[in-house]
């Protein structure tokens, strides 16, 4: 078993500062392009790509959206944020996944109609959504709710009473959840004659290539399926998502994840009747790996206490181990066995990493890529406040081993920091927890206050702004993985949060009252927070705020009545309207937005956004032509030395080309200003000053190889302008995306 290797920040809160909180709403931003769907919605936003699943209130438009002959309903509909089209799916149910293009949409049929054709409006009927089409596809069938999973193929249960009372795995009963599979390519439904306990192990884990599920010998007509004589135990079995082969691993167990073509899950010592972890008893479930491509189960030697928490884009799964079953062990060096100790199961490489962290058993770490984010209970003053009472926000990194103390004392201790697919890490801290620090100077001690920590710099940002102090701990979905609701979100390095303004003592969206939820957004890359001017409701124990995140964007409901406006035209203030906030962090550039969305056309090794090379190291930048054109475009390049500290339009003779990391040569007395200037092939860098950049000669595509790499340790920040054909403005121009290079 490994162990992490620890990184602990400055104790005490030292951060850097942000943009201060605002007492108006900040002026239209290039940043953040802010758009009214003009429907009243409901409080489901799902994301994947560019569309996002939304549901509208019938009673909006007076009519019947579902077909079920009243105006009471919410609808799903599609919405694709590059065209604006907002498309009628005509179900009204829940969204139980989304992704690769399609998504579960489960129809309610006592809201809507009999589905499964069983004479009844009882059940829950999964469809199968194409979101680039809109096309939905039934099942036909009676499903549990939480008993179903999308992968390449629609997995699911099928519950016999519901279906007519059916008998659909040959037991002679009509008692039991059957597995199927929906192909949604031929819209074929394939039993597979196997049951399943939604209500013993209410979820299955799938991958692209494995589907892993729990069989009761007892609902399989009494079968004896792992060999021992009984019919009482439930018996692991795998789907190859491609064949529909199916494996009975003849082990009783619960599965925890898939991956590739890897299951985790632990096994019963009682069923087994042996040590399985060498501590002496057979009271434990303890961890193993399979391997279907060698068809090698490991034992991993590690009880489990539980699994909580979030782990669906990753191929790390936490868990928790309890000192006392696994021997009475120290896992975490601190003198006792009573502790419940953090560890990591790294499924592609099947090695087991212990934190060493002691966690609240009720603690929900949160897995995403390679990171995994969780709350670790003092052993020491790890935030610097003189106590040692603290929950304190923690990342390990199991690419580097890496372990991240952040400091910073959470506001909730059963949750955990906000991670997702960029380096920023979204966390509320506890001012009382904090050292006593009155952070947001509101005279009193009981805020959480938002702290922005960039993973790739180490740079922690104080936002200056309060939290609603629960932010969204009621809403997590623990069998998909999803936070459907959250005051704190994070996804491509783009931040969304809600600032609460009585937690906060003042007015933030320009009306006289302190009692309303503000939006805003943090761009990383210059460290600035921005207020949309947006109102939300904010409540201690429901926070519907922002509902969804796409890839450059977030979602938001906003209730007409908090200020009084009528925000679709229906005449009334009573409605939740859905709005779209769409992220343009100055990082990312303007080229091709006068066709679409902004694209990438620099990049260093082939990375368009940020990377760390080591002295020496091979480096070769990179400039394409504009989508559009023209091939042999003309360019100017600039460098900064340092990452980037704030944004600025890039303006030229009127036109707004787009917004920059930092301020251009083209903008004399502003700091900081490029190192270097580059303008077109053949010619050297030259330093840069506002007369000295001319854009050179026709030249892109262009490549400049340093096979030595940089001999000398430094933070490089990367941008320019290109010719565009496509660029959304007269010139002819637009910024190119940013490249942020540390070389260490």
């Amino acid at each position: 078993m490994l162990s992490a290797r620890r990184l602990v920040l400055a104790a005490g809160l030292v951060l850097s500062p942000a943009t201060a909180a605002l007492a108006q709403p900040d002026p239209p931003s290039p940043v953040v392009e802010v758009r009214n769907l003009g429907v009243a919605t409901g409080y489901s936003f799902r994301s994947d790509g560019p569309y996002t699943i939304l549901s509208v209130w019938e009673g909006d438009f007076g009519i019947d959206l579902n077909g079920d002959g009243d105006a009471a309903d919410y609808v799903f509909h599609v919405h694709d944020v590059e065209t604006g089209a907002l498309t009628n799916l005509g179900l009204t149910g829940s969204v139980r996944d989304i992704r690769g293009g399609r998504a579960i949409i489960i129809l309610w049929e006592n809201y809507q109609a009999d589905a499964n054709g069983d004479g009844d409006r009882g059940d829950d009927v999964p469809y199968v959504v194409d979101l680039a089409t809109a096309r939905t596809i039934p099942t036909g069938l009676a499903v549990p709710y939480h008993a179903m999973r999308l992968g390449d193929k629609l997995f699911f249960l099928v519950e016999e009473r519901d279906q007519g009372g059916t008998d659909l795995n040959g037991d002679g009963d009509a008692l039991d959840h059957v597995m199927h599979v929906l192909d949604t390519e031929t819209e074929q439904v394939i039993n597979l004659g196997l049951a399943s306990h939604p209500y013993y192990y209410d979820y299955f884990p799938v991958s692209d290539r494995l589907v892993a599920f729990s069989v009761p010998e007892a609902d399989q007509g009494g079968m004896d399926l792992d060999g021992d004589g009984l019919s009482t135990h439930f018996v692991i079995h795998l789907i190859d998502t491609e064949t529909l082969e199916v494996t009975n691993l003849g082990v009783h167990g619960s599965v925890h994840k898939v991956h590739a073509r890897r299951v985790a899950f632990a096994k019963s010592e009682f069923v087994q009747g042996m040590d399985l972890n060498g501590d002496g008893d057979t009271g434990d479930w303890v961890l193993h790996l399979h391997d279907r491509e060698l068809g090698i189960t490991t034992n991993l030697g590690v009880p489990i206490y539980v699994v909580d928490g979030r782990h669906v884009d990753s191929h790390l799964l936490p868990f928790k181990v309890e000192e006392r079953a696994h021997g009475n062990t120290d896992l975490n060096g601190d003198g006792d066995h009573q502790d419940v100790v953090l560890h990591v199961l790294d499924m592609t490489t099947g090695q087991v990493v212990n934190l060493a962290e002691a966690v609240d058993r009720e603690n929900n770490p949160f897995a995403f890529g390679s990171r995994v984010a969780f709350g670790a209970l003092e052993t020491s003053d790890y935030n610097g406040d003189g106590d040692q009472y603290d929950t304190i926000g923690h990342i390990f990194d199991a690419g580097t081993g890496a372990l991240t103390n952040l400091g910073l004392a959470l506001s909730d201790p059963n949750e955990a920091p906000t991670i997702g697919s960029g380096d920023q890490v979204l966390v509320g801290a506890y001012e009382y927890s904090q050292g006593g620090i009155d952070v947001n100077g509101d005279g009193d001690l009981s805020d959480s206050f938002v702290v922005v920590h960039d993973l790739l710099t180490g740079e922690t940002t104080h936002t200056g702004l309060a939290a609603p102090y629960y932010y969204g701990l009621d809403f997590f979905d623990q069998r998909s993985g999803v936070r459907w609701v959250d005051s704190l979100q994070t996804v491509n390095d783009m931040v969304a949060f809600v600032c609460d303004e009585r937690r906060q003592g003042e007015s933030l969206n320009g009306d006289e009252d302190t009692t309303d939820g503000v939006i805003f957004v943090f761009d990383p890359t210059t460290r600035i927070a921005t207020n949309l001017g947006l109102t939300t409701y904010v409540h201690d124990f429901l926070v519907p705020t922002i509902l969804g995140m796409g890839q450059d964007r977030a979602y938001f409901t906003i209730p007409e009545w908090q200020d009084g406006k009528d925000l679709n035209g229906d005449g009334d203030t009573d409605d939740y309207v859905g709005h779209v906030a769409i992220l343009r962090p100055a990082a990312r550039g303007s080229v091709n937005q006068g066709a679409g969305e902004a694209e990438e056309v620099l990049s260093i090794n082939g990375e368009p956004a940020r990377l760390t090379l080591a002295v020496g190291e091979p480096l070769s930048l990179r400039m394409e032509a504009a989508p559009l054109g023209p091939v042999g475009g003309r360019y100017l390049l600039w460098a900064w030395n340092r990452f980037p500290e704030n944004a600025s339009v890039l303006r030229v003779r009127g036109d707004t080309l787009g917004t920059v990391v930092n301020p251009t040569p083209f903008r004399s007395g502003l700091s900081p200003q490029p190192i270097r200037c580059v303008t077109g092939p053949g010619i050297p860098a030259v330093a840069c000053g506002a007369l000295a950049p001319r854009i050179g000669p026709p030249g892109v595509p262009w490549t400049l190889a340093l096979p030595a790499g940089v001999p000398f340790p430094i933070d490089l920040t990367i941008q320019g302008i290109v010719e565009d054909a496509g660029a959304a403005n007269p010139t002819g121009f637009s910024v190119t995306n940013a490249v942020l290079l540390r070389v260490e």
